[in-house]
């Protein structure tokens, strides 16, 4: 075998690797993130798609295309290599080069187009991801009982760039001492549940997003501005922020 496969860490999405496949991969010096390991979602450097249709709003989607745009292939680059007894170069099998009427149709689903996406986070990987610098607060009740767990949405986070993730109790004491909140997104899912907390934030100068709108800006990888003046520093106890960096669990309903 080449050294393909070498030092990358690889994650699949929409299927579940065979036996010969994990052997693959291990045996050639790769590792495996399983769903039952998802706050190391943000070390892959390649995310596997299966054959059945993609869903590009998974948040194992998202966070490849945060940290490797580039190397999100198909099940072709396994089962190819495995057929030539060789590692096959991953770029060959990027998950771009689907049918094109596939690939219109998913677009369509799902508002986005899958080239300006993986341009836009190859930019965004330079500058250390979509959310490099940025804190975010996530409300009450936002995913619901059927979204994504605490681990996926930490390493989601985490691939992004951000640099912490707050509850409810921390963004109170924040916004006794920041009137600068351009660094701060909010996530909210109504009006009725967003805390006053919030709202002061959002007047001095957070973003607001739902939860639809933030895996789609997630999606599409373009939403923040290019050059931010200010810089929003934590000046909360350490007791209630969550360091997204240093694999920290994170509270997904921003309770205290």
């Amino acid at each position: 075998f080449s050294s393909e496969t070498r030092g990358i860490i690889v994650a699949f999405s929409g299927m579940t690797p065979t036996e010969e496949d994990e052997k693959f991969i291990y045996d050639n010096g790769g590792d495996i993130i399983t769903s039952d390991a998802m706050k190391k979602l943000h070390t892959i450097t390649h995310l596997i798609v299966g054959k059945d249709e993609l869903k590009p709003r998974r948040i194992k989607f998202l966070a490849a295309l945060c940290i490797c745009p580039e190397n999100i292939v198909g099940y072709e680059w396994i089962e190819q290599s495995l057929l030539n007894n060789t590692c096959l170069p991953s770029h060959q099998f990027r998950i771009a080069a689907r049918s094109a009427d596939e690939m219109e149709r998913i677009e369509k689903q799902y508002g986005f187009s899958l080239q300006s996406s993986i341009n836009n986070a190859t930019d965004n990987c330079k500058d250390g991801g979509i959310l490099s610098g940025w804190g975010v607060y996530i409300g009450p009740h936002v995913m619901g009982g059927s979204g994504p767990s605490r681990d996926e949405v930490s390493a989601l986070l985490k691939a992004s760039g951000a640099v912490y993730c707050i509850n409810s109790t921390a963004l109170s004491k924040m916004m006794k001492k920041t009137e600068d909140c351009s660094k701060l997104i909010i996530i909210t899912k109504s009006e009725k549940t967003i805390p006053n907390s919030a709202i002061t934030a959002i007047a001095r100068g957070a973003r607001e997003y739902d939860w639809t709108d933030f895996i789609t800006a997630m999606l599409r990888q373009e939403f923040l501005p290019d050059e931010v003046e200010t810089y929003l520093k934590p000046t909360i106890d350490n007791d209630h922020v969550i360091d997204v960096t240093q694999q920290a669990p994170i509270n997904p309903v921003g309770e205290g």
